[in-house]
């Protein structure tokens, strides 16, 4: 039950079991520095949790909650860059539209394990942007089969009909979903 976050650092704490060899205690200490003097960016970390509880849809909508990041007409603006100037990965792979910037790649929000965004000063890897990073994770099979279906609609009453139904009109949005996962 170890979770590994990518570009992240991962601590275990576990016990060994005792051999032949016995030591005197050994005690291993270290003190978190004020500031991270390696650490030259700002980032976040969106994990499959917190992307069920939020109220959107979509990886667009989930970096549009992000401080320091701006949408507007589907453009990403990060701390007042061009809408161009940001890379786009999936599972390590760039996904960047390559002519017009921007992400060219759409990933249901069941699938993604984890999103993560870094603002600028990220490490020599990532070059080709200026603006920010952003590294989705996609969820990999467990051990035992698992499917799911999810349907969201507005359809209840007909695409801009005046009947109202729950004090709501009907846009024509739906979204059908289906998942499924397993030792594949």
């Amino acid at each position: 039950n170890i979770r590994v976050y990518g570009d992240l650092t991962t601590d275990v704490n576990f016990e060994l079991s005792i051999k032949s060899l016995e030591t005197k205690e050994i005690v291993i200490q270290a003190i978190r520095p004020l500031i991270e003097k390696n650490s030259t960016n700002t980032g976040s970390l969106i994990k499959s949790d917190d992307i069920e509880n939020l109220p959107v849809r979509g990886i667009n909508a989930v970096l549009s909650t992000q401080a320091g990041l701006v949408e507007q007409g589907g453009n990403f603006y990060v701390r007042g860059s061009r809408s161009d100037d940001h890379e786009f990965y999936v599972d390590g792979v760039p996904v960047t539209n390559a002519l017009f910037g921007g992400n060219q790649t759409s990933v249901i929000n069941n699938a993604i394990e984890e999103i993560q965004f870094q603002a600028g000063g990220y490490p020599a890897e990532y070059g080709g942007a200026t603006g920010g990073i952003v590294s989705t994770t996609l969820k990999s099979g467990g051990e035992i089969f698992n499917a799911s279906f999810e349907l969201i609609t507005d359809n209840f009453v007909g695409k801009n009909s005046d009947r109202k139904l729950l004090g709501g009109y009907s846009y024509g949005y739906s979204e059908y979903v289906g998942t499924l996962s397993g030792p594949i």
